[in-house]
C-alpha cells in the first residue's frame, strides 16, 4: 500500500521539507487544505517514491539527515540549507538507533528541533483535537531529552524528563468519570469534546532533598 507525503517548498530555498506519512492521497490533500496557509510556502502531494526522489530524508529510513517534519504542520518550518554530500549520505547500517544511557530512550543520533511545542502521542485524534484548539507542533513517540529541554511538551513523560521541559501539558477530560465505558480506549475527537477535554499546563521541579 502506497503512502503519501506533502512536499513543502519556500521561494529562494533549494531544499524542501516534508509532512507525512499519510495513508492515502485524500488524507494528505485534506492536510494541505486545512493546515497549510503560509503565503510563501507551496505544498505538493507526492507518493513516497517521488518524495524520496525530491529529497525526503529520515533517520528511520536509514538516512543521515531529517527533512521529515512529522504528519502535522509545525509552528515553524526550518528551511536551512543542506549540502549535497549530507543529502546523499546514508546512516549507519548497524546500530543506527542510539540508546541514551541516562533516559533509556532510543532515538536516531541526529534530530532536528522544529518549533517550541512538542506533542508526544501516537493518536491522530489527539493531534486533531489540539489543532482544532490552535495548537500544533513537532510530533514524537519516543523523544530524546534534548528534544524536550526548554520546550512546552504535551503528553505523558517520566518525571525525570518533565523537569527538563519549560512546562508539560496534559489533556484532562472531567466527563470520563461518568463514562467508564470510554476508559482505556482510543477516543475520537468528538468523544474528547463530549468528555469536556481541556489542556492544562504544569511545571515540574527537581527537589534536592
Amino acid at each position: 500500500m502506497s503512502t503519501y507525503y506533502i512536499k513543502l517548498t519556500r521561494e529562494g530555498k533549494k531544499y524542501p521539507r516534508f509532512l507525512g506519512p499519510y495513508e492515502n492521497k485524500d488524507m494528505a490533500m485534506g492536510v494541505v487544505s486545512s493546515q497549510i496557509n503560509l503565503e510563501d510556502v507551496s505544498a505538493t502531494v507526492l507518493s513516497k517514491v517521488k518524495a524520496r526522489a525530491d529529497g525526503l530524508r529520515s533517520p528511520e529510513m536509514g538516512d543521515y539527515l531529517n527533512t521529515l517534519l512529522g504528519n502535522h504542520m509545525p509552528e515553524k518550518i526550518m528551511f536551512d540549507e543542506i549540502s549535497l554530500d549530507d543529502l546523499h549520505k546514508k546512516g549507519r547500517k548497524k546500530g543506527y538507533m542510539v540508546k541514551n544511557k541516562d533516559s533509556g530512550i532510543t532515538m536516531p543520533p541526529r534530530m532536528v528541533n522544529y518549533g517550541k511545542i512538542l506533542i508526544i502521542t501516537d493518536k491522530s485524534s489527539v493531534v486533531e483535537w489540539l489543532a482544532r484548539n490552535g495548537i500544533v507542533g513537532e510530533i514524537a513517540n519516543y523523544p530524546h531529552p534534548d528534544q524536550i529541554r526548554g520546550r512546552s511538551v504535551i503528553g505523558v513523560i517520566p518525571n525525570r524528563l518533565e523537569v527538563l521541559a519549560n512546562r508539560v501539558g496534559n489533556i484532562e477530560m472531567p466527563g470520563i468519570a461518568k463514562r467508564p465505558d470510554l476508559k482505556n480506549i482510543s477516543l475520537s475527537v468528538d468523544q474528547m469534546v463530549e468528555l469536556g477535554a481541556k489542556l492544562k499546563w504544569y511545571k515540574t521541579f527537581e527537589s534536592e532533598d
